[in-house]
């Protein structure tokens, strides 16, 4: 039954919920021997979204976009794994601090869950996806959190699971926001009206939070790779390619 009703959410929220994409890895010499899921992960205005299209623009990955016909189908992925989405979304309501509860926060905070479920599931053809935004970005307290409370839970969903930390200076991604403003560029509503410092402040505490997440994942085998943002993307782009040419061949414990 449960699977059922998981595999009807998904339909339901394929239709009503946009996604902002997930990516798989496309080059020959880049041959998986398990799915594993890269995730893309760093401060807001960092340049998360501009690297991904430069990945793209440079044939190293095709976009995959979650919808309804994605979602669809048999659910095979694991009542464990089902499980701890479930107990990772109880923490996240228990930890959203200084946001508001809302029903839409919580409506795509359900739908990056179920499309993460997605990615799980088991394909005859192993697959290296790069999420841009993934359950690292979405829950960064809730997984620490998670990892108190539950750790069986939090080594399940995190044991295929990889980091890209993409890395800058707060001031220098002070000055990407002001300028993707300026430019009429989307920003997010907490860095609309909110000055210099303050937001330095809180672009420090987010990087904070994701460093404090990626040391539990690194401690239970998840490997992770820092690139500078400052740097030219053709010597990160490099970076890249190497990390996912080494996470194509490593064996992960426990999966098959």
């Amino acid at each position: 039954m449960s699977s059922l009703v998981h595999c009807f959410l998904k339909n339901l929220l394929g239709l009503v919920l946009p996604s902002k994409g997930y990516y798989f890895v496309k080059k020959r010499e880049i041959i998986p021997t398990q799915t594993k899921i890269i995730e893309i992960i760093g401060a807001p205005g960092v340049g998360k979204t501009t690297l991904i299209k430069k990945l793209q623009q440079k044939g190293l990955i095709r976009q995959n976009r979650i919808n309804k016909y994605f979602l669809g189908g048999t659910n095979n992925d694991s009542e464990q794994l089902q499980l701890s989405h479930v107990n990772l979304f109880k923490a996240s309501v228990l930890s959203t601090k200084g946001r508001k509860k809302t029903l839409g926060r919580f409506q795509n905070l359900l739908f990056y869950l179920l499309a993460d479920s997605y990615l799980n599931q088991k394909n005859e053809k192993p697959q290296l996806y790069l999420v841009d935004e993934g359950l690292g970005h979405h829950f960064t307290s809730a997984l620490l959190d998670l990892f108190a409370s539950n750790p069986e839970s939090f080594k399940e969903i995190m044991g295929n699971r990889h980091f890209i930390l993409l890395s800058s200076n707060p001031k220098t991604t002070v000055e990407r926001i002001k300028q993707r403003k300026k430019l009429g560029g989307k920003v997010l509503p907490q860095h609309e009206n909110i000055d210099c410092e303050n937001l330095e402040d809180l672009l420090e505490q987010r990087q904070r939070s994701i460093i404090s997440l990626l040391e539990v994942a690194t401690n239970i085998g998840s490997d992770c790779l820092i690139i500078d943002a400052e740097k030219p993307h053709r010597e990160n782009i490099k970076q890249i390619k190497e990390f996912l040419s080494h996470l194509a061949v490593r064996k992960i414990r426990g999966i098959k």
